[in-house]
């Protein structure tokens, strides 16, 4: 199974599934390994406060 990845839009084999979005082997070690005061952290973690909208957002819609 392929898929683009939800954080660089790169294509991904090998990939987490978060919120349904893929995310590559490469952003998640990226997450995993960056630091708090890292410029990278605040992005990924303005990157997936926005899937958790998008996933509120979509299920709100389903109710």
């Amino acid at each position: 199974m392929t898929g683009n990845c939800g954080i660089c839009d790169g294509e991904c084999n090998h990939f987490i599934s978060l919120l349904g979005v893929h995310i590559c082997r490469e952003c998640e070690q990226d997450i995993v390994n960056s630091d708090i005061g890292d410029i990278k952290y605040q992005y990924y973690k303005s990157v997936i406060k926005k899937l958790w909208i998008d996933y509120i957002i979509q299920f709100s819609q389903k109710v």
